[in-house]
């Protein structure tokens, strides 16, 4: 408990951790300060494990709360004077990417909807062009194709499925590229997992029809996800 209280103050107080920004310095400083926050929260305190804890006090997983959610907020402000200063940033669709999966952090659907939009409208279809050394540039496609799919889980969770089919068909119009032939297989399973939740959330009849036979055409330990869904509607 005492460690979070000083790392809450810390984080709140110091100005060391993220730099301050200067007139010389531009959208880089700003991504990066806000990008820090965001890697804190999700990869490295591992506020969530407390919050879900149920051996932790209610006092403990409150402070554990707000404490994500003061980091986030901050690190999405950052996120926002880039965007906002900087419309023409070789950084603005991995900013808005970020934005867009803290906003989802903080349960800001409507807000994340709106930033993930302005990826998929967005005309850039170049390389990210950036000068952080340990970033790796992507293809502007691959932030499309991380917008389609996110806001697809969206409406998934709302039930609207015919809304979230919308925008699996737009993430196979960006189609996610990796090196690795293990990662492009985990992606088109992942996708048809999420095709046939949505399909069920439909027509569970129709959906069993379409994707029973198709169950024993790949490999099933791939397809673990799928597989338990026809095993619990067939229940």
């Amino acid at each position: 408990m005492n460690r979070l209280i000083i790392l809450f103050c810390f984080l709140l107080f110091s100005k060391v951790l993220i730099g301050q920004v200067n007139s010389n310095q531009s959208d880089v400083f700003l991504f990066v300060k806000g990008n820090l926050l965001q890697n804190l929260v999700c990869k490295d305190l591992e506020l969530d494990e407390i919050i879900d804890s149920k051996d932790k006090i209610e006092e403990e997983t409150d402070l554990a709360y707000n404490i994500k959610v003061t980091i986030l907020e901050k690190a999405i402000k950052f996120y926002e004077e880039l965007i906002d200063n900087y419309p023409n940033s070789k950084l603005l669709l991995r900013t808005l990417n970020n934005k867009g999966f803290a906003e989802l952090e903080l349960n800001d659907k409507e807000n994340a909807k709106l930033t993930f939009l302005k990826i998929l409208n967005s005309n850039e279809d170049e390389n990210e062009k950036c000068q952080i050394p340990w970033i790796i540039q992507k293809p502007y496609l691959d932030f499309k194709n991380k917008a389609s799919k996110a806001l697809a889980n969206i409406y998934i969770k709302d039930s609207n499925y015919t809304e979230a089919i919308k925008y699996l068909d737009l993430a196979m119009k960006y189609p996610f590229n990796h090196f690795c032939s293990f990662e492009n297989n985990a992606e088109q399973n992942y996708i048809r997992y999420l095709y046939a939740k949505c399909k069920f959330g439909i027509d569970k009849k129709s959906a069993l029809k379409e994707f029973l036979p198709k169950l024993f055409q790949v490999d099933i330990e791939d397809n673990s996800e799928l597989y338990l869904l026809i095993y619990n509607t067939l229940l």
